[in-house]
C-alpha cells in the first residue's frame, strides 16, 4: 500500500475510534509482541518453530501501524525520531 493510502487509513482510524482508544491498542499491540517472542524460545522444532516465527512478524506488523499512528497523534515525524536517536546513540 502506498505510503499516503497508508497513512490516510490511521489517521481515519484514529478519528473513528479515537486517539486514547488507539493508544490502548498500540499498548495491547506491544503486549501481544512480547508474547509472541517468548513462544518462539518455547517452540520445539520444525512446523512449530515456523509458525512462531511468522506469528512474531505479523506482531511486528502490528505494532508498526500503531507506532505510525501514535506518531501522527503525539505530531511526531519518522525523521525527528531519527535524529534523537542518533543523538542519544
Amino acid at each position: 500500500m502506498p505510503t499516503e493510502e497508508r497513512r490516510a487509513l490511521l489517521d481515519r482510524a484514529i478519528t473513528a475510534y479515537g486517539a486514547p482508544a488507539q493508544i490502548d491498542m498500540a499498548g495491547e499491540e506491544m503486549a501481544e509482541l512480547t508474547k509472541a517472542h517468548c513462544k518462539i524460545k518455547r517452540a520445539q522444532a520444525g512446523c512449530e518453530v515456523t509458525a512462531s516465527i511468522g506469528n512474531v512478524v505479523e506482531e511486528m506488523e502490528d505494532v508498526q501501524s500503531r507506532r505510525d499512528q501514535l506518531r501522527s497523534i503525539f505530531h511526531r515525524s519518522t525523521e525527528e525520531g531519527q535524529r534523537r536517536r542518533n543523538w542519544n546513540g
